[in-house]
């Protein structure tokens, strides 16, 4: 029964989102693992909850905090997905980036830039508009 109501569920937000506009700070992302020096992968989840279509998400780069100011860190990692879309309150998108090609270089306060795509109503005169999103995070010391 839950999965028949959330198909609904996303079938109606689906038309909706053919008529309405979106917000963009309702794609939420968080990094689900703690991190630590000793961390091989860190995982990634966002959350659809912009009322529209989220598309192509991927992770940009990471930036650490030194200070008061958020600086590049410089990695490695290939961008290899397809194009793909996340219907509102849909299922999550889902990220894994190895740390070895992050450019995380020990313990501190980082962030990654997750750029995406807000899908427009179709009486829009854009297809789509581009915005950016962060999900914090701070790698802990070894154990």
């Amino acid at each position: 029964m839950k999965t028949v109501f959330r198909y609904i569920l996303i079938i109606f937000s689906a038309m909706i989102a053919l008529v309405t506009y979106g917000n963009p700070e309702g794609f939420q992302v968080s990094v689900t693992n703690p991190v630590t020096p000793n961390t091989e992968v860190i995982d990634f989840v966002g959350e659809n909850n912009t009322g529209n279509f989220v598309g192509e998400p991927y992770v940009d780069t990471f930036e650490k905090k030194v200070g008061d100011e958020w600086v590049d860190v410089v990695g490695s990692y290939l961008i290899t997905e397809a194009y793909s879309e996340y219907a509102p309150y849909g299922g999550p998108w889902k990220k894994h980036i190895l740390v070895s090609q992050s450019g995380i270089d020990g313990p501190g306060e980082y962030r990654a830039v997750i750029k995406f795509d807000l899908r427009q109503p179709f009486y829009a005169k854009t297809d789509c508009t581009h915005h950016t999103t962060y999900a914090y995070f701070t790698v802990i010391g070894a154990e």
